[in-house]
């Protein structure tokens, strides 16, 4: 008699606790904010400057 009393509360706890899962899980999302939708920026140009060493030597000089 007590097997079917214990195994009845435990399958009541387990099938509470699953049920609380699921609802924690699958319950709908808030409102989110809207998603900026605007296009996303061009590149126009690439503009190269060198600004190495320009000597044949390669022995930059170091500026203080």
């Amino acid at each position: 008699m007590f097997w079917s009393m214990t195994r009845r509360a435990i399958a009541s706890i387990v099938g509470f606790f699953v049920g609380w899962t699921v609802f924690h899980v699958a319950r709908p999302v808030p409102d989110l904010p809207q998603a900026d939708l605007s296009p996303p920026r061009q590149v126009l140009a690439i503009k190269l400057e060198s600004l190495g060493c320009t000597d044949d030597e390669l022995e930059c000089q170091v500026l203080r």
